[in-house]
């Protein structure tokens, strides 16, 4: 793929949604109320057009929260009690918008002004810092400039994404916000938010669309993507749901193996999952037949990996998806196939020595180390009591614990490899292959999977 199309298509998370899909109500014919203009004056800026590429300096984090850019102090402090989220966007070429916020911002009841402000901050002087926008209910850190620097897609609760017209200093809907209708003893819809994590491709925002629905607000939404019109078109934004490629593999006799999981891992919010088992071509791509698989109880596939030498050893990770408020998920699983994918063993690390197919387990594996045989295996463990950090050298037949602070450096799975002359990347919108110096063909858009979830 060339960098032109890379940078037509842009990279985005997008990913296979489920449950959504089945819960939520959405109108073909979206009224979208005008822009909102802001009072006060408004910052200086040097066009209407933004910079467009990458940002001017760097931002970070440094110690005791303090928010730096090009090193130096902003005056800002990440006042939040869950992971900072700090994004800058392209401005000019001596300035930057920040925006501070949370990585979880579905957790309603942590709130700060500082991720309702998106800031102008000059590289050379950080803390001359302006407010560009302010927006209660606003969420900057999770946001998406335009490519040709006409301004910024924001999420926004409650509700969804806003646009902030950098030449006339007003935001607004772009899009009705989804209601999900089905919760705990059947109340009132609910209004969905959109949580914006980049771009799926030309014109297509990637969302976390979802809210805290039913008994203890469990969290119910997935991924879509929200197709924009394009410039001077007729029509409304569109929702649809979004599709996604995890990870991919090649055993030694030439047959492929594809994931279409891995969104629940990512965002860690979503109760939407892709298929319960694996993709898999014996012609190079141009066919595909999906492998389900019992033992994933209904979750997707996170990973799946393919042994060196031993065409019919495969390991695969099941999904861990967070269905509760709470900081825990379920899924995060490993199962072997030693027939080629015919039939499937779980061996996730048990409780007290207990068989690796016992369902009550240890917890989500957070981390694997995977050997070249699928046999040499470090896991760390989720537990009640805390981290378990465990070794196999059997493939998960077996599991004995390790030091505690030892160090697990986990082995990704494959999102790109070179296979009978071809070469299979994961795009945005799903597996694509390619000869050399030929154009990229998309060979595998996973179906979206419901699993009435």
């Amino acid at each position: 793929m060339t960098d032109r199309r890379r940078a037509l298509i842009l990279l985005g998370v997008t990913a296979t949604i489920a449950c959504l899909t089945g819960c939520r109500e959405t109108s073909s014919n979206v009224h979208v109320t005008p822009a909102q203009p802001q009072p006060g004056a408004v910052p200086e800026r040097p066009a209407v057009v933004a910079r467009t590429g990458a940002p001017a300096c760097e931002a970070s984090v440094g110690p005791g929260r303090e928010v730096l850019v090009a090193g130096r102090s902003t005056g800002l402090i990440a006042e939040f009690d869950d992971e900072v989220r700090l994004r800058s966007y392209p401005w000019s070429d001596d300035q930057i918008l920040l925006a501070v916020g949370r990585a979880h911002p579905w957790r309603n009841w942590i709130h700060s002004d500082e991720q309702h402000t998106l800031w102008q901050i000059p590289c050379d002087n950080p803390s001359a810092k302006v407010v560009a926008l302010h927006v209660d209910g606003a969420e900057f850190s999770w946001a998406a400039p335009t490519p040709d620097g006409r301004g910024l897609y924001f999420s926004y609760s409650p509700g969804s994404v806003q646009f902030f017209d950098y030449a006339t200093n007003t935001w607004g809907p772009v899009v009705e916000p989804a209601q999900i209708s089905e919760c705990w003893m059947a109340e009132a819809p609910v209004t969905a938010d959109d949580y914006i994590t980049g771009w799926a491709g030309v014109g297509q925002l990637a969302v976390v669309t979802g809210g805290p629905c039913g008994f203890e607000a469990e969290w119910l939404g997935g991924a879509e993507v929200i197709e924009l019109p394009s410039a001077g078109a007729a029509g409304a934004a569109q929702r649809r749901p979004a599709v996604h490629v995890s990870s991919i593999a090649a055993d030694p006799s030439g047959r492929l193996w594809v994931s279409s999981g891995g969104l629940c891992t990512k965002a860690q919010t979503m109760k939407s999952r892709g298929a319960a088992g694996v993709w898999r071509s014996t012609d190079d791509g141009a066919r595909w037949d999906l492998v389900e698989i019992p033992e994933l109880d209904g979750a997707g596939v996170d990973a799946v990996w393919a042994a060196a030498s031993a065409p019919e050893r495969l390991l695969l990770r099941s999904e861990c998806c967070y269905v509760e408020a709470a900081d825990f998920c379920s899924g995060g699983k490993l199962l072997r196939s030693e027939d080629g994918g015919a039939s499937w063993a779980r061996v996730s690390p048990g409780v007290n020595g207990s068989p690796p197919g016992d369902p009550h387990f240890y917890g989500p594996v957070e981390a694997l180390r995977v050997g070249p045989e699928l046999l040499e295996l470090d896991a760390l463990v989720n537990t009640v009591e805390g981290a378990l950090r465990v070794r196999s050298i059997d493939g998960g037949q077996r599991w004995a614990p390790l030091d505690p602070n030892h160090a697990i450096a986990p082995t990704p799975a494959a999102r790109q490899l070179e296979l009978g002359g071809w070469t299979f990347t994961i795009e945005p919108d799903g597996l694509a292959r390619r000869r050399l110096s030929e154009p990229a063909e998309l060979v595998l858009r996973p179906r979206v999977i419901n699993l009435g979830r």
